[in-house]
């Protein structure tokens, strides 16, 4: 179906900007506006999420040239959800992987932490582009950029305070740059390494993902310099990559090491013991199978349906709202995004089918058996720790043996398609499901994705009338925006009880200008133990040094701990707040008087 020819379009760069390239510069700059618009409207620059709120603590300890802190005491005093207080070292840490804050810290430093994600979303759109255009041509480029930019997932967390949108840029660098590495480029190949090493730090296991898509190519390009007698000088370039992929990795060991002795250690058990990767009774809080990876997948899946383009059929109205907000089931609407990705996939994968007829014959009905497996076993075998091993093993690599033997175009198209089903297989070894944000555990291999729907709205515009085709994805993308993307990312605005307004009503309260103590009551454990949520917004504005304008106390209602915070703070005007589980409110010692 798509005759394009067998090698990339390239541009005379005498010959100036093409169009498309020009449209690509306006996508990235509305990507960085978006971004910017959406983390101020919507989030008010506040994290919502707990994961937020720790890469947010550790990105200011970053910011200040430490990797951990000493352990404020009382340390549940000063406690944030999700952070790690390791006793045998007297550190206190995050428990994420210090890549993201890393990069957040010089956000921190500016003052404007909203800054980071936004650059971070213009340079996402430009890479889709230019991977779009360099693997294929520019049209898949500028449409892949365009959905990109537009995409209501996307938006949303690009104006997040997560780390998905630092790894998806790392993907699609690396996509970029992988081709020229297998040529032996020397320029490039400590920046694929630093990508790499960047990427584990930030999400391990998207870059497990495309690690393994990557060693099949590079394993196949070897064994072709071996043939030639070429293999010793082939190596040179690639341990100069790796040579980038361990200093990234040793600072994440650094890290680990200085929280809490052990730079291997997993630190997401610190916090949830049940919180790891894998099938059987050791992850997640009721064990973890291929039954329930299936039924978490099925979730998500109706979600991305409609949050990756905002095509979807139904009723945006308070309902729908209240589940973007609370729900972990299936989508009540109907979403239609997935038509552009099967389009693109029978266009892409055509010419393949065509010239390995039988082959495409047998890997199709393999895959079919493959994917009936799970749920037609009455429960039995995809509730048992080895066959969910297996049936993820066997997903993997056969989606990746075909990048063995196809060569040119066919191999490129595979590499997007096995990036992007590799990292959907592996993210099923994770206990639990994501919707809030929209199906972020997916979200590594959105980029891929979206190059696949690229090509075949390429080849719809190559082969129809490309202005009406590129108008259409334009006028649908406007719509879509204002009547999908607006209140689908606009549901979250004061998720978690994270809004400005809050902490405008504890400034109002002042009555100098001293820097303020706000000193929360409320039982420290219990049924009626005080969450998160309910202090969340001024644990934001509270540094981890306990000198920022306003700090968070908790009187968790232990002995001595309300003096203990008093002694503390010479100096600093003090508001009294009570708190029980979710819910705040400012101290009013005449509640308690008689009459």
């Amino acid at each position: 179906m798509y005759e394009a020819q067998s090698q990339p379009a390239t541009i005379n760069p005498r010959s100036g900007f093409v169009w498309q390239s020009a449209a690509a510069v306006v996508l990235a700059l509305m990507s960085f506006l978006l971004s910017a618009y959406f983390s101020h409207a919507t989030f008010e620059q506040l994290p919502h999420l707990e994961d937020e709120m720790a890469y947010l603590y550790q990105a200011r300890i970053f910011a200040r040239g430490q990797l951990t802190i000493d352990i404020p005491q009382p340390s549940l005093s000063y406690w944030q959800p999700f952070l790690i207080d390791d006793t045998s070292t007297g550190q206190r840490g995050g428990k994420y992987p210090p890549g993201w804050p890393l990069l957040l810290a010089f956000g921190e430093v500016a003052g404007q932490l909203w800054i980071v994600n936004a650059l971070l979303a213009s340079l996402l759109t430009s890479l889709t582009f230019a991977v779009g255009r360099t693997w294929f041509d520019p049209d898949v480029g500028l449409f892949a950029a365009l959905l990109v930019a537009f995409s209501p997932m996307v938006m949303l967390l690009n104006a997040s305070l997560m780390a998905h949108t630092l790894a998806l840029v790392c993907v699609m660098a690396i996509l970029l740059l992988w081709r020229r590495l297998l040529r032996g480029s020397w320029r490039i190949a400590l920046a694929v390494g630093l990508l790499a090493g960047l990427l584990y730090i930030t999400r391990p296991l998207p870059t497990l993902g495309l690690g393994l898509v990557c060693s099949v190519l590079f394993l196949r390009h070897l064994y072709n310099r071996w043939r030639a007698g070429r293999l010793l000088r082939t190596l040179p370039p690639y341990v100069l990559a790796a040579v980038g992929l361990l200093l990234m990795v040793a600072f994440g060991w650094a890290y680990t090491a200085a929280l809490t002795g052990n730079p291997t250690e997993n630190l997401y058990v610190r916090i949830w013991t049940y919180d790891s990767l894998g099938f059987g009774e050791c992850c997640g809080r009721s064990g973890h199978n291929l039954s329930k990876a299936v039924g978490h997948f099925q979730f998500d899946i109706s979600v991305s349906a409609a949050d990756l383009y905002g095509w979807q059929i139904g009723p945006i109205d308070s309902a729908m709202t209240h589940f973007w907000q609370t729900s972990g089931s299936y989508y009540p609407n109907t979403g239609l995004s997935w038509i552009a990705l099967a389009f693109g996939l029978v266009v892409a994968l055509w010419p393949i089918v065509r010239r390995y007829p039988l082959i495409s014959a047998f890997w199709a009905v393999l895959t079919v058996i493959w994917l009936w497996l799970p749920g037609n076993q009455r429960g039995e075998l995809a509730e048992e720790a080895w066959f969910s091993w297996a049936w993820v093993i066997f997903g993997i690599v056969w989606c990746c043996w075909p990048l063995l033997f196809l060569r040119g175009r066919q191999q490129r198209v595979w590499t997007v398609v096995s990036v992007a089903a590799v990292m959907l297989i592996l993210s099923m070894a994770y206990w639990t499901g994501s919707q809030r944000y929209s199906t972020r555990y997916y979200f590594e291999a959105v980029g891929a994705v979206i190059i696949l729907s690229g090509i075949g709205l390429a080849w719809l515009a190559q082969n129809t009338h490309k202005p009406v085709i590129y108008g259409g994805l334009i006028l649908l993308t406007a719509v879509t925006f204002f009547t999908f993307s607006i209140p689908r990312i606009d549901a979250l605005r004061g998720f978690n009880q994270m809004t400005q307004a809050f902490i405008d009503e504890v400034n109002a309260r002042r009555r100098s200008n001293e820097p303020l103590l706000v000193i929360v009551h409320g039982p420290g454990s219990g049924s009626q133990r005080v969450s998160w949520r309910a202090m969340g917004p001024l644990m934001a504005m509270t540094s981890p040094y306990l000198d920022s304008d306003i700090v968070l106390a908790w009187d968790f209602q232990s002995e001595g701990v309300f003096d203990r915070i008093l002694a503390r703070f010479p100096g600093r005007e003090i508001i009294e707040m009570e708190a029980i589980v979710d819910e705040i409110d400012f101290y009013d010692p005449l509640a308690d008087l008689p009459g």
